[in-house]
């Protein structure tokens, strides 16, 4: 996982020019289904700008990209447009304030990708292909239909962020993961995340939530296999666990679409917190309306994370051999109204889970 460690260098603001590496794969990655946009021409430039007002700086070149962002403040909008910046790393570390934030333009144009160590900063629009995505650490920061194509790793991760946004980006055949959120107060919604591969950390898998008092809505996550591979990944739409990372408390997942994915819709396992004897660090998620189409058993996999609410779903494969799994001291959940495509097991919980389970309105189709 990456994550933003140490200080940071005393220049505000950096652009990296590298070349594209490749690298091995555990399997060639599935065909696009999502098309970066083609970069803009010179001649569309006035077209794609905003107006002069907006724009307080417009970069098209590397060199321009440095000066723009070096030096943003408060209110700056930097535009970014033209075919130079395509192997280009942005990175900005300059913040902006909750009444003025900075903004990052993308106007569609290609870049390498786009990192923001800072604090209310907006990412709007750009393409990314064949780096690191978006790498996002900070408060108030907002990335907004942005296209992430064929990234290293994350394909979009907010590392402790805080009161932040990611909402209406597309990304495909990320290497492990779609999107990463960890911190408080941040909200996911309607992304499409397809095809995520599976390079090098064993796991190819649509979200990864930590931390507390997210909202996960209106995304759709698809077409994740596991066939191909030396040996299959796992492959789940929505994750979390606890080994390196803060607990998960207070998780709201709710409308989202899980289609074609080959194991759990739902995995949330506080492992850690049981070997330690301090089952409950990790507690509280919302699992509501939300449909799962995938081949796993169970469909959602619950371990030592008390106080889940599973309600209101439609689970549609109709050959699992198994619903919804409840165990290891995960107490008080809740099974309501939940949709089932198959005649098998809607539920099961062990014995330690069974302090105040509650279940009713759950139909087989």
């Amino acid at each position: 996982m990456r994550a933003w460690g140490g200080g940071f260098s005393a220049v505000a603001a950096v652009v990296v020019l590298t070349a594209c590496t490749g690298g091995a794969e555990l399997a060639p990655p599935p065909p696009a289904a999502v098309q970066a946009p083609s970069p803009l021409r010179e001649a569309d430039r006035r077209a794609a700008e905003p107006g002069p007002d907006q724009c307080t700086a417009w970069a098209t070149t590397p060199d321009e990209a440095t000066a723009a962002l070096t030096t943003a403040e408060p209110g700056s909008t930097v535009c970014f447009g033209g075919a130079e910046l395509a192997e280009t790393d942005l990175t900005l570390q300059n913040s902006g304030t909750p009444q003025q934030p900075i903004t990052l333009l993308g106007n569609t144009t290609v870049v390498q990708s786009v990192a923001v160590a800072a604090d209310h900063v907006t990412v709007d629009g750009f393409t990314t292909r064949a780096g690191d995505g978006l790498v996002l650490e900070g408060d108030g920061l907002t990335a907004r239909g942005n296209t992430v194509l064929d990234a290293a790793d994350e394909g979009i991760s907010c590392t402790r962020c805080t009161d932040s946004l990611l909402e209406r980006n597309a990304v495909a055949r990320a290497g492990g993961v779609g999107i990463s959120i960890d911190g408080e107060r941040i909200a996911v919604r309607n992304n499409e995340i397809n095809t995520i591969v599976a390079r090098e950390g064993g796991y190819a898998d649509g979200i990864h939530f930590f931390g507390s008092d997210h909202v996960l809505s209106g995304n759709t996550v698809r077409d994740i296999k596991d066939d191909g591979y030396p040996r299959p990944p796992r492959t789940t739409c929505f994750w979390t666990d606890d080994r390196e990372r803060p607990p998960t408390v207070d998780v709201e997942i709710t409308n989202n679409r899980c289609v074609n994915v080959d194991h759990q819709c739902l995995a949330a396992s506080a492992e850690d917190a049981g070997s330690l004897g301090a089952v409950g660090r990790s507690h509280t998620l919302r699992f509501h309306n939300n449909v799962c189409a995938t081949a796993g058993s169970p469909a959602v996999l619950i371990r030592w994370f008390p106080h889940v609410e599973v309600t209101g779903n439609d689970f549609r494969a109709s050959q699992s051999r198994l619903g919804i799994s409840i165990r290891d001291e995960s107490e008080d959940a809740t099974v309501l109204d939940n949709r089932f495509g198959g005649d098998y097991p809607m539920f099961r919980l062990d014995e330690t889970s069974s302090p105040g389970f509650t279940a009713s309105g759950n139909l087989a189709r």
